[in-house]
């Protein structure tokens, strides 16, 4: 079976996958509809997150599900947030790895954590000031690997250390602190 033929009969699955979802009254028919959508949607993923785009304009017209209401858009958004980590964790497993790392480049940051806790303290009157600083530990240069660049734990720390303390330094002069 050609590519495009593949994909044409999972787009058909999903959308009945989401009509069977959204429309029968009867919620076991509705489960069964959103576990095919999950399942397909582990499958192609990119597929399915264009139903949640499609699905936008419905947005007022809610299911009761118990005593809960939720539009199809929120629903999709769920079934793909399960199938993008179902397929994670089975990736994970299969690599026998269970750390939930980012692509590289997208390491967490703890400085949008920082400046909004200085942001509510100056909001509520405090005199804050915040400040982060990013330390690179290994550089990639052309024929080098990252097994090539990196640096012995204790000469890393004394640079680390020495790089902050500079910056600590700089920042904290008089004539820094006179401008802020």
């Amino acid at each position: 079976m050609s590519d495009s033929r593949r994909d044409l009969l999972t787009f058909a699955g999903l959308a009945a996958a989401v009509a069977l979802l959204y429309f029968p009254d009867w919620l076991p028919l509705a489960a069964l509809g959103g576990l095919i959508f999950v399942t397909l949607a582990w499958y192609r993923l990119d597929l399915a997150l264009i139903f949640v785009l499609l699905s936008a304009p419905f947005y007022r017209f809610p299911r009761s599900v118990g005593p809960a209401q939720f539009t199809v858009s929120e629903m999709l958004i769920v079934a793909c947030f399960l199938a993008w980590l179902g397929s994670l964790a089975l990736r994970r497993l299969r690599a026998g790895e269970w750390g939930l790392d980012l692509p590289p480049g997208w390491r967490v940051s703890r400085s949008p954590a920082l400046f909004f806790l200085a942001a509510r303290a100056r909001a509520a009157g405090a005199d804050v000031k915040a400040a982060t600083i990013l330390t690179v530990s290994d550089v990639l240069g052309e024929g080098v690997t990252s097994e090539d660049s990196y640096l012995p734990l204790d000469e890393l720390e004394r640079r680390t250390a020495t790089t902050l303390e500079v910056a600590l330094v700089a920042a904290t002069s008089p004539a820094v602190t006179a401008g802020l």
